[in-house]
């Protein structure tokens, strides 16, 4: 979701100089209607543009070295949801620090190796547009020990 923040504020000026040109383009009465229609239609298109187009240019241009960052596993569930099975973690550092994150969805395999306590090991980068990324897939660094 960060990735839409990004894209309002880098798109919100060109909206702005969009309707504003379209406003001078068809001047008259018809003035606030045209400049409502093609701000909404901006306001509206910004999301597919973020998630799409902003997204990928966040991160194919992005020269930021590679940090690993390791975390604990504090909670593993399965979701089935319309006949779809999805596993999904948990992890302590990256679920408080952002908000949006809620959980993490794994393969079944990696859900199975996984427990809740262990420490896993991932590897992000920084963005070209500031929106930190996934770089490399989990791996477990550190099992927890059981008695």
């Amino acid at each position: 979701f960060e990735i839409l923040g990004v894209g309002y504020k880098l798109l919100f000026p060109f909206v702005i100089l969009y309707s504003t040109f379209a406003v001078l383009l068809v001047g008259g009465r018809l003035w606030f209607k045209t400049f409502i229609v093609s701000f909404v239609a901006w306001l509206l298109a910004i999301p597919f543009i973020s998630l799409f187009f902003l997204m990928y240019i966040n991160g194919k241009l992005d020269t930021s070295p590679p940090e690993v960052k390791t975390d604990k596993v504090v909670e593993k569930y399965i979701r089935q949801r319309k006949g779809r099975t999805s596993y999904h973690i948990v992890l302590e550092k990256l679920h408080t620090q952002k908000n949006w994150c809620n959980t993490l969805n794994v393969s079944e395999n990696f859900y199975k190796k996984v427990q809740v306590g262990d420490t896993v090991e991932y590897i992000t980068k920084r963005g070209f547009l500031g929106v930190e990324w996934f770089y490399r897939k989990l791996s477990i660094k550190y099992r927890k020990t059981r008695f």
